[in-house]
């Protein structure tokens, strides 16, 4: 170690007529502060990650990013930092800066499981969803009990169209751990897109027996009864209790308002539905049942301009994305 080094310099560099209690005492001395000095080094790099650790918690992710990155500064070869570096840019909507860390992570750590499973969910972000299964493969090859790994995988099956495979994978995750409520809920999701409806309601309700407040269970249930048009009033509480945990941008709050108007009560629906558009006015959903719900009342014009509106705020295919809305002047 350096500062070793250092003090054994000043053992040889201290005056030879000195006697040997006095050139050791000074030895000593030496070797006390330089570990001190290094001990604090490290103290510093391992606060550092603690503070790190709760801004990520706390999903606080651009703090957390530039946090990791001070780790980095102290411990170069932080593999828990390099991997929540790329957590973070998972989480800020980056999946190629997040390769790039786990790409560094993986030369680091070649055989890390949770290298490359975080590899498969950032690509699978990045719509690679055949690269992704390659890389998710080899974490549970690495590690079988990965269920993370699993789910991620169901998912990129299921993205490209082969929901037989989702759903097998998705039922391995529910084998290995029954009491977690996420391989459920991943299954409903896969027997959903396989057009087994009846199963996937089961699931969403074993998901929401085993944890409440599932906020995508919450939805995913709702949303599945409203176009099943059937316990309207049940798909009514279940997106209102969503709401009530996260209000997000109105989508369950314009789903609990469109629930009420398929069971017949037109009026409350539709000043719920406008409520909902005045405070979220980039809810596209909104706008166009709004505008469909005033079209079927005879209001013609007011149809019109929520449809304009929804038409404003629509989502934009691939190819449009950065051009204007509007023209500009």
């Amino acid at each position: 170690m350096q500062w070793y080094n250092v003090a054994v310099l000043t053992w040889n560099l201290s005056p030879r007529r000195a006697d040997i209690p006095a050139r050791a005492a000074v030895f000593l001395l030496t070797v006390l502060a330089l570990s001190a000095v290094a001990g604090c080094r490290q103290d510093t790099a391992a606060r550092l990650l603690e503070r790190a650790d709760r801004l990520f918690e706390a999903q606080q992710f651009n703090a957390a990013y530039a946090a990791y990155k001070q780790v980095l500064e102290k411990s170069p070869k932080s593999v828990h930092a390099l991997l929540r570096l790329a957590d973070c840019s998972l989480w800020l909507g980056d999946s190629e800066t997040g390769l790039a860390w786990v790409d560094k992570v993986l030369r680091l750590a070649p055989h890390s499981a949770p290298a490359w499973e975080k590899k498969g969910e950032l690509l699978l972000a990045w719509r690679k969803p055949r690269e992704a299964i390659k890389a998710l493969d080899k974490a549970l090859a690495l590690d079988g009990q990965m269920n993370l790994a699993r789910l991620n995988l169901s998912i990129a099956y299921q993205t490209l169209g082969d929901n037989k495979k989702a759903v097998s994978i998705a039922e391995q995750a529910v084998d290995l751990d029954p009491k977690d409520p996420e391989p459920h809920f991943r299954l409903a999701a896969a027997l959903q897109a396989a057009r087994r409806t009846a199963e996937a309601e089961a699931e969403y309700r074993r998901t929401l027996a085993l944890k409440p407040d599932h906020r995508d269970a919450l939805m995913s249930l709702s949303r599945l009864l409203v176009v099943q048009r059937s316990r309207l009033a049940e798909a009514r509480q279940l997106a209102q209790k969503r709401d009530n945990l996260d209000p997000g941008n109105g989508e369950a709050a314009v789903l609990a308002a469109w629930a009420l108007y398929l069971s017949g009560d037109h009026k409350p629906a539709l000043q719920e539905l406008e409520q909902v558009a005045r405070a979220h006015p980039s809810n596209f959903e909104a706008w166009l049942l709004l505008s469909k719900g005033l079209n079927d009342m005879g209001l013609k014009d007011a149809g019109r301009k929520a449809a304009a509106m929804a038409l404003q705020v629509s989502p934009r295919p691939p190819l449009f994305q950065g051009v204007p809305r509007q023209p500009q002047k």
